[in-house]
């Protein structure tokens, strides 16, 4: 009943009152992907970038196959110019998707655009987390239910509350190293490969940026060494 009201509100255009009951909706079906990817819609809408964003990877992890929020999440990067997330996105859209499925041509659609906006991009390769986390749901399934102990767990939990921390400060180092961490506790574990992608690329990022501030800074000091030594008597 709130999710209906969220839509109908949606497609009204009062993005507030569809946040309220799409909110009131995820208390009554916290394991719902499709109410988190609502939540990320509503969100975006009125300007929530962080919320929205965190409620498009919810869905993710509640449901590996939910495939609207995988294009949700492309779009999202898209716009937010994040090319290298969005490329990783919507890839695994087209990936997870069927080939005449409409929204898949719309993610092909996409990457495409990406490409026209950012053609360094164009011969990347990136991860296809898409296909591995089928690899790992067959395998788990073939081997049985995986657990950890409850010390293990606590660990597991640990780095990556650590790494979320660390990455919300901007130390994407550490942050790599934290999500790593928690790999090696719970192997093939989606959130983690999510948090983990998303730092090794925001350190890529990161490092790219300062060495060209590196560079300018030895350019500049270059210049105004000609110029104090032109200025010389």
């Amino acid at each position: 009943m709130f999710r209906q009201s969220g839509l109908e509100s949606q497609h009204s255009g009062d993005d507030n009152m569809a946040l309220f009951y799409f909110s009131h909706a995820a208390v009554f079906a916290p394991k719902s992907a499709e109410i988190q990817n609502d939540l990320g819609t509503s969100y975006e809408r009125l300007g929530k970038f962080d919320d929205a964003e965190a409620s498009y990877r919810k869905a993710i992890e509640l449901d590996t196959k939910y495939l609207p929020a995988y294009f949700n999440l492309g779009s999202y990067y898209k716009n937010r110019l994040q090319y290298e997330l969005a490329i990783l996105y919507f890839k695994q859209r087209i990936a997870m998707g069927k080939a005449n499925d409409p929204w898949t041509l719309k993610a092909q659609e996409e990457v495409e655009k990406v490409y026209s906006q950012a053609p360094q991009f164009k011969n990347m390769r990136t991860l296809d987390a898409a296909a591995e986390l089928e690899h790992q749901f067959k395998e788990d399934k073939a081997r049985g239910k995986i657990t950890v102990s409850r010390q293990q767990q606590m660990d597991y939990r640990m780095m990556m509350d650590r790494g979320l921390v660390a990455y919300k400060a901007g130390n994407y180092g550490e942050a790599v190293e934290c999500f790593e961490n928690a790999l090696m506790i719970k192997p093939n574990d989606a959130p983690a490969i999510h948090a983990l992608e998303r730092a090794r690329i925001s350190k890529r990022q990161a490092d790219v940026k300062e060495n060209l501030t590196k560079e300018a800074r030895e350019n500049r000091s270059l210049i105004m060494n000609k110029y104090l030594d032109e200025a010389k008597p």
